[in-house]
């Protein structure tokens, strides 16, 4: 029973891995690299670059915008740019 229960429970810690590796662009993050792009014009940077910058880009945009700065100019190169991210990444996810 015991080696059953720990199989299990490497199985579980193996699918969790994977999810890990397979979401690294999921939507919930879609925000945080609207903001990094932003700021930086790229999105080649690591989710958790991306996170952990997203409470000061968010601040420096935010007084951007108050001082008359464009922003809504990047939201069609935003999307672009996020449609061929995501478009590369799961191209690469289906070569491994």
């Amino acid at each position: 029973m015991l080696n059953l229960i720990s199989l299990f429970l490497s199985n579980v810690s193996a699918i969790k891995l994977l999810q890990c590796k397979y979401s690294m662009l999921r939507n919930d993050l879609k925000e945080e690299y609207k903001i990094f792009f932003m700021v930086k014009g790229h999105l080649d940077a690591t989710p958790e670059t991306v996170v952990a910058s997203a409470d000061g880009y968010f601040k420096r945009l935010w007084a951007d915008g108050s001082n008359g700065a464009p922003l809504y100019d990047y939201e069609a190169q935003f999307e672009e740019a996020w449609r061929k991210k995501q478009n590369g990444y799961f191209k690469n996810i289906a070569a491994e």
